[in-house]
């Protein structure tokens, strides 16, 4: 900028202003403060009111003290010969009241599933002994968690061991059950075999088993090993029945590689299979038990909670007591220019459509029935405030990065959206002023519940006439509560959420894929690693080998092993070389994965020794598979993690319009998400479906376990409880990890000292930002819930410690979220029930899990029938024979049974509750009408609120010479008193009411002392400061400035000079005062009478002041 002096013959040259940041002063300090007090209103609470079982040790606790504040509201309204309202003298007998129904109704759902997992742990004591007073699982890892599970009965099973000829004695123990001789086999694997794990007879092994004496080892070893679980057979005996030692087929049998094989099934007998019968009975029973009690439970509680909210909405007044919702579609809005509209009226036609729609609804609302809501018979039903939600998205999302441009201080970019809005404006104002729906706040509740049952009563003839406005029949909804709105998604249709949810839908089954080849792939990896080594007790194979030890090991690396040392495609290992790897690598510190031994390959014809790292790649197997395995259950948890964000963004995009369908979405999305990964994926991954016989099936699903057998238990259901552990104390990671990262930043942020007020923060926001906690996010907490709550279900008759471990997760979350709530995270927006609603009717179907899940587990026919089938090698896996084909009445079937009549009886008041109320059964009561005794909507309102909406008009007329509430409104907000009972949270339905929206923009309120101080831009000139937050209320209200003014200024530094003019001179050509003269007559009125908002309390102030 450049001015000329001419008298001095010289040009003076001005620097142009260049915008430096600059740290924040105390005024701004404080006012970011005083927001993020706002932000934390429980901060002050004593733990003892945030935890409330803490009282069970108050004696080791300090008396907490009331809040001064409160005090100091009750004194200063007893000075006034006023009271403290009754909604204020309950927020200090609990402060959670503030947060609204949803959030308390959270708490009570976690309190209450708590209680119920451990009163279905009591009820699974029964099954909890059985399973102890059994050893079937001793000698496993892990068998002291183990033991309490159905693993632990133990089941049949095929033994089969090989030793070498040379050997001295073969080890054969059974792991539960006894030696069956109906059908065992024994033989001699030649030395010349390249496979040396066969169990059964065949056209290798026969030639050699045949040179045995028969009837003289089938009696050795019955006499061994009848009636017993563990024996031991001398080989050298068993040698020794030789027929003939002479032939060269008999020393080619004998001969030290030679391997002697024999395989005997581990049973019960009939007695004992018919005690575990009963037990299984009684645990059966019990199971049905438990699932009717979890289903009636589930059920009282959605009553409770059905009850509590009516009793909440009773004691408490929200916005949403007053007001009801009306879509106004495009026809009806065309309809109102076309035929009502009037363009020499000096109001803008969102002004005119508000004022015809509500002399219209409250002619209509009149003419109905009285309902008997108020004590005396109301002559006219009064719309005490109409407001719109707009077309405008594109807008509010500008609005957003505006926010975050201003917060950051990127004022070039802030500039570059104006600019954006502006040509929207220019472009497509038609379609941003266009309202959507509108939002009608009625003066009492006659008035509210006319509109309810408007669609019911006009359906007789003599309301024909007004069944329907401007060609569109009228159906009122119940409005959601001012902050559970999403503004920018009110223009959304059915459809368009119909097209975006089959969208998302498609995305959630890629990621679900993606995720689940990721984890499936991982773990088969680990158990190929794994698995081809079959488990062995590595002491007794040490003894049956004896002397040969390192011999045979050597022997079977090299039956896998090619001339290259490079391992073949379908190695076929037993257990000599894992025991020797294992045995060695404990007792010999020195021994590594590349140390060598010493031994003669097969088709070496010299018979020369080589040395070989015979343990390299075993060892490499066996850290790959641990590794993979012990990071399963981490990995399972953190993939949750993620997906749960990448839903999160998906869901939102389908536009709910709010935030409680949102977050339900949510809720539904992650739930089934992490349902799927915890409950069913590591099920999948270690299931062999060989049995069931569907295509393919057993090509991909191929892993050890045919059926929940006994060692099922301890390799997948002890890594399932290991993650629902892990998933316990996962909250408690997490609010570490955010603690611990604002916790930095605020020490940097005051050079690592203690004074709050020493700060390199330039923008107030980025102040709170560090100061307040993050937003409180409650969807995937209810998701978490439920999927704790359907895998701890689908588990739990197998695995009853699933149940205090879920106790212990709900106590977890019960303690850290409300804490959390009140120290650490922001206000949450006011909730209605719907969340808890929703999780409490999903939460049904989790018995249905419980009692066909449970069902399959008890009704194995390896633990309680003892069937068995003999194996023909020895990593072969021994079938389970059962199938869908193979269900009987037996033990299991009182789950199978009450299994199907609940899944039917719940499928039918999921989906078919008309059906059955139309035929007769009732399930659940019909909707309770209660006469909440609600003044009228004006006598509810706090004077801060009232303040709050007058500030924000007054500002747009003094300033930009246009209103968004009527004179009336204003006159009637002017006058209010302190209420008797007042408005929780916000009471309108303006989205700069909204304290999430109002941050977001960056906007400071009118009602903000010396506001123009704390807003900051990037120019010199003082006096349009407040200009950056105008634009904000400006553009979400140009329906209510003429078309002609908003094409007459652009969004940009400066614009109040464009604006005022152009509005002036639109009211003088409709005769009307300008801005200049209104303020003036303002003034002057102002002289004569106590000013501003609250009049009464204002008044009274003056006269303590005084």
């Amino acid at each position: 900028m450049s001015a000329v002096d001419n008298t001095d013959h010289y040009q003076k040259i001005e620097t142009p202003f260049k915008y430096k940041p600059t740290p924040l002063n105390v005024q701004q300090i404080n006012q970011a403060k005083s927001t993020i007090d706002n932000n934390h209103p429980l901060a002050r609470i004593p733990l003892l009111k945030a935890l409330p079982y803490l009282r069970l040790c108050g004696c080791c606790l300090k008396k907490p003290k009331k809040d001064y504040r409160l005090a100091m509201k009750k004194a200063l309204l007893h000075k006034m010969d006023m009271r403290m309202p009754k909604t204020d003298m309950k927020l200090e007998e609990d402060p959670f009241l503030r947060l609204g129904f949803g959030m308390n109704a959270y708490y009570d759902t976690l309190k209450y599933l708590m209680v119920l997992m451990l009163l279905l742990f009591v009820f699974s004591l029964p099954s909890v002994f059985i399973y102890a007073s059994y050893g079937g699982l001793a000698k496993q890892s892990m068998a002291f968690i183990t033991k309490y599970s159905l693993g632990n009965m133990g089941g049949s099973e095929t033994l089969c061991k090989i030793a070498p000829m040379e050997s001295q004695f073969v080890q054969m123990e059974c792991q539960s059950g006894r030696f069956h001789f109906d059908k065992f086999d024994f033989g001699i694997i030649p030395g010349n075999s390249k496979t040396q794990n066969y169990c059964l007879r065949n056209d290798i092994t026969t030639p050699c088993s045949e040179e045995f004496d028969q009837a003289k080892v089938k009696a050795y070893i019955q006499k061994e090993c009848f009636k017993t679980n563990e024996c031991q057979l001398d080989v050298q005996k068993i040698r020794g029945m030789i027929t003939n030692t002479v032939t060269a087929k008999s020393k080619l049998c004998l001969e030290e590689t030679s391997n002697f094989f024999v395989q005997i099934p581990c049973t019960f007998h009939k007695e004992e299979n018919q005690d575990r019968r009963v037990q299984g009975l009684v645990i059966g029973c019990m199971g049905v038990f438990i699932s009717l009690f979890f289903v009636v439970y589930v059920d009282y509680l959605k009553s409770i909670f059905k009850n509590l909210n009516i009793e909440w909405d009773v004691k408490t007044i929200t916005a949403g007591d007053y007001s009801v919702e009306l879509d106004i579609s495009e026809k009806m809005w065309k309809n109102f220019l076309e035929k009502i509209y009037k363009q020499d009226i000096a109001a803008t036609k969102l002004s005119q459509f508000r004022k015809y729609l509500i002399e219209q609804l409250e002619n209509n609302f009149s003419r109905l029935p009285d309902l008997g809501f108020e004590d005396q018979k109301v002559e006219r039903i009064r719309i005490s405030m109409l407001t719109f939600a707009f077309d405008n998205a594109d807008l509010i999302n500008l609005l957003k990065q505006r926010g975050l441009a201003i917060k950051l201080e990127k004022y070039d970019k802030m500039r570059e959206i104006n600019k954006k809005i502006d040509h929207l404006k220019q472009t497509s104002l038609e379609k941003y002023n266009r309202p959507v729906t509108a939002f009608l706040t009625l003066e009492n509740e006659e008035g509210l519940n006319r509109c309810k049952a408007y669609k019911d009563t006009v359906t007789v003839n003599e309301f024909a006439d007004i069944r329907s406005l401007l060609d569109q029949e009228l159906d009122f909804e119940d409005a959601a509560e001012p902050t559970d709105i999403i503004w920018e998604n009110r223009h959304f249709t059915r459809w368009d959420r119909i097209k975006r949810t089959s969208i998302v839908i498609s995305c959630v089954f890629l990621l679900l894929s993606i995720s689940f080849i990721f984890i499936f792939t991982c773990s088969k990896i680990a158990n190929k690693a794994i698995l081809k080594y079959p488990a062995a007790d590595c002491q007794d194979v040490a003894k049956t080998q004896g002397n040969s030890f390192a011999a045979n090991a050597f022997a079977e690396w090299d039956r896998n092993f090619d001339k290259d040392d490079k391992e073949k495609a379908e190695p076929i290992y037993m257990s000599t070389l894992k025991c020797y790897c294992d045995i060695q690598k404990k007792e010999d510190k020195s021994f590594t994965k590349s140390t060598t031994v010493n031994g003669t390959r097969l088709e070496d014809t010299t018979n020369s020794y080589v040395q070989k790292p015979i343990c390299y790649t075993y060892l490499q197997d066996k850290l790959l598979s641990q590794v993979l395995g012990g990071i399963m259950s981490f990995a399972i948890v953190a993939i949750n993690s993620v997906l749960r964000i990448v839903l999160i963004t998906l869901i939102k995009w389908i536009g709910e319009d709010t935030y409680s369908q949102q977050l339900k979405s949510i809720t539904n999305g992650v739930f089934i998400t992490q349902f799927l990964n915890t409950g069913f994926l590591m099920l999948l991954v270690q299931a062999n479906l060989g049995e069931v016989g569907f295509p393919l099936a057993d090509k991909v699903f191929n892993g050890p376990f045919y059926d929940y057998l006994p060692l099922w238990y301890t390799a997948v259901g002890y890594k399932l409880t290991q993650t629902m552990i892990i998933n316990s104390i996962f909250p408690i990671i997490e609010f570490g990890i955010a603690f611990s990262k604002l916790w930095v930043f605020r020490k940097m942020d005051r050079s690592w000292g203690k004074d709050t007020y020493k700060t390199k923060k330039t923008n107030m926001q980025q102040y709170v930002d560090i100061y307040s906690g993050p937003e409180y996010l409650i969807h995937f907490k209810y998701s978490g819930i439920l999927n704790v709550t359907f895998v701890t279900m689908m588990y739990g008759l197998g695995i009853p410690l699933l149940f205090p471990i879920a106790a212990w997760t709900y106590f977890v979350l019960y303690s850290l979220e409300r804490i959390l709530t009140a120290y650490f995270y922001q206000l949450p927006p006011t909730f209605d029930d719907q969340m808890t609603k929703n999780a409490l009717g999903k939460m049904r179907w989790a018995t249905i899990f419980y009692l066909f899940f449970g069902y399959w587990m008890l009704s194995s026919k390896i633990i309680f029938s003892s069937q068995y089938n003999l194996i023909s090698v020895t990593n072969e896996l021994m079938k389970s024979n059962h199938t869908i084909r193979s269900i009987r009445v037996d033990q299991a079937y009182p789950l199978l049974f009450m299994g199907l009549c609940v899944f039917v009886i719940i499928l039918m008041q999921s989906f078919f509750k008309k059906t059955l109320k139309k035929w007769g059964f009732t399930f659940g009561g019909s909707k309770i009408n209660v006469d909440e005794n609600l003044p009228y909507f004006f006598e509810s309102i706090r004077l801060r609120d009232a303040d709050w909406l007058l500030k924000e008009n007054q500002n747009l007329k003094e300033e930009y010479g246009f209103s968004i509430i009527s004179s009336q409104v204003a006159k009637t907000l002017d006058t209010v008193g302190t209420p008797k009972k007042a408005i929780q949270g916000v009471p309108y339905y303006i989205i700069l009411a909204n304290p999430l929206y109002y941050r977001d923009f960056q906007y400071i309120c009118c009602d903000v002392p010396s506001r123009d101080t704390l807003i900051k831009d990037d120019d010199d000139d003082e006096g349009n400061d407040c200009e950056q937050s105008d634009i904000v209320s400006i553009v979400l209200n140009m329906a209510y400035i003429p078309d002609e003014v908003l094409n007459e200024f652009k969004f940009e530094t400066g614009f109040h000079k464009q604006f005022r003019p152009a509005m002036d001179f639109y009211l003088a050509k409709k005769g009307k005062k300008s801005i200049k003269d209104k303020k003036a007559s303002k003034a002057k009125k102002d002289e004569q009478v106590v000013p501003a908002a609250g009049g009464l309390l204002m008044g009274k102030l003056a006269k303590m002041m005084q």
